[in-house]
This record gives C-alpha cells, sequence and structure tokens, in this order.
C-alpha cells in the first residue's frame, strides 16, 4: 500500500541522514573550533576533548623517531668524540704541549685591538668607532 510504501522511503531517509551524520560530520572538530573562537586555551581544549586513536598513535610514533635520532646521533658523537681524541694524541704527539701551538698564534704588532669598555668611552665621546674591531 502507498501507506507502507511513504513509511519505508521515511525510514531510508532517516536511515540515510543519521549514517550521513555519524560517518560524514566531524563533531570533534566543530568543537574544537568553537572553543578556540570563544577563547579558551590550547591546553584547556585538550582537557576537555581527548585525542583521538589516531592521534594518539601519530604521537606515539613521533615519540618513537624522535628517540631513533636521538640514539643515531648519540652513535655518532661518540665516533666523532673518538676521532677528535686520535687526532688530539696525534696533535699532542707531534707538539711537545698545547701552548706552544697556542704561542704560534700571534696578532700583528700594529693590530690594537679595542675593548668593549673602548669602544663605550668613545661613543660616550662623541668618536666613531666603527673602523676598529671590537671584542
Amino acid at each position: 500500500t502507498i501507506r507502507d510504501m511513504l513509511l519505508n522511503i521515511v525510514i531510508l531517509l532517516v536511515f540515510i541522514f543519521l549514517f550521513n551524520n555519524l560517518f560524514f560530520q566531524d563533531y570533534r572538530l566543530e568543537e574544537i573550533k568553537q572553543l578556540r573562537a570563544s577563547g579558551v586555551s590550547t591546553d584547556e581544549i585538550k582537557a576537555f576533548i581527548p585525542q583521538t586513536i589516531r592521534e594518539r598513535r601519530e604521537a606515539e610514533e613521533d615519540k618513537k623517531n624522535e628517540m631513533e635520532r636521538l640514539k643515531d646521533d648519540v652513535v655518532y658523537l661518540k665516533e666523532e668524540v673518538k676521532r677528535l681524541s686520535r687526532l688530539l694524541e696525534k696533535d699532542s704527539a707531534k707538539n711537545s704541549s698545547l701552548g706552544d701551538s697556542l704561542d704560534a698564534i700571534k696578532l700583528p704588532e700594529d693590530s690594537k685591538l679595542e675593548t668593549y669598555s673602548d669602544t663605550e668611552r668613545n661613543l660616550k665621546n662623541g668618536k666613531n668607532v666603527t673602523d676598529k674591531a671590537v671584542r
């Protein structure tokens, strides 16, 4: 009968609308947008609206990836320390001490570097100090 057919059509439409709302509407994002628009901080939003399973899984994956990168960095840095230690040993064997090699590096006698306090004093006196190096 027509009445049964109309009832079936109404039930089908209700089912379609419910299905659409359940699977294609993201109420969580709408709620987050509404809370942000009302001035609620991100930390408070996280307290109200928990992470989804996907977000938790991605956060755990990011932590694992970061830990792997840090482990690789530690291994690399240990190798670099060993390499630099060997270079330092070779260098110290060539030179009697580190002080001797540092004494070999000297500034020319005619280039006097100006200190910060000298520069400050010259600025107060109105002298131009842009030509001199400051350390």
